[in-house]
């Protein structure tokens, strides 16, 4: 989206959520946050350490489209809390997000099946997606 000119609107603003620096670097989105995996956890969406800040960067905004993967730190113990923020403020919520592939283990999966629940109680649409082996 960011490579097609939505970022050049000055209605949009793309942010990169990581607990890795890796997974950040080469991204093109306008705001790089890295936040260390000690800030979340896998079933909760917990994003109390980071509230503020992110409810700052979140407020004004009418509508949040998330892109994430399921099942690891970062996508099913940061998307979920940052949904619900996003339902605080009024904001319409759009999640796509990619579950794990079938032969990975299950207690990921079931991770990441409860991070679609979470999603789906807060956001006011989710689309999950299926890995293919």
């Amino acid at each position: 989206m960011v490579k097609m000119g939505l970022s050049d609107l000055s209605l949009v603003e793309f942010l990169a959520v990581d607990t890795d620096k890796d997974g950040l670097q080469g991204s093109i989105a306008d705001t790089c946050w890295l936040k260390g995996p000690y800030l979340t956890t896998k079933s909760g969406g917990n994003v109390k350490p980071m509230k503020d800040e992110l409810k700052n960067i979140l407020t004004g905004s009418d509508m949040v489209f998330i892109v994430a993967g399921l099942g690891g730190v970062t996508g099913t113990g940061v998307t979920p809390g940052i949904v619900k923020l996003s339902e605080e403020i009024g904001a319409i919520t759009i999640a796509v997000v990619t579950l794990l592939f079938q032969f990975e283990s299950k207690s990921r999966t079931g991770s990441a099946m409860s991070g679609v629940d979470q999603l789906q109680e807060y956001g006011d649409n989710t689309l999950a997606i299926q890995n293919a082996p």
